[in-house]
């Protein structure tokens, strides 16, 4: 299969799955995943509640950690996109606390 075979083969089978009525993006497999993921989110979200961002001290500690970092180890550690790691690491976003440990690479 030629890698442009390739690159429609996806898209083709999720057109033909979603003109059949159904959408692998959603319900079944999908939802069961994406529901275990905000279920951890959100237990971590409220052990973290109160405990106060401090934009200088992210600065100082993290920042520099990552600097060389690549964004997919990024991504790895922290199960966050890529697009918002890249605006972490660029310092354009200063992430919740509870995210800190785990972009050095120390949670």
């Amino acid at each position: 299969m030629s890698l442009a075979a390739f690159e429609r083969a996806g898209p083709a089978a999720i057109a033909t799955a979603r003109a059949a009525g159904e959408d692998p993006s959603h319900g079944g497999r999908a939802a069961l995943a994406r529901g275990a993921t905000q279920s951890v989110r959100r237990r971590d979200e409220l052990a973290w509640r109160g405990v106060p961002t401090d934009p200088a001290a992210f600065a100082r500690d993290v920042l520099p950690a990552i600097a060389l970092v690549p964004l997919g180890v990024l991504c790895e550690r922290t199960g966050l996109s890529i697009r918002y790691v890249s605006l972490i690491r660029r310092g354009l976003r200063v992430p919740h606390r509870r995210w800190w440990a785990a972009l050095t690479g120390e949670g």
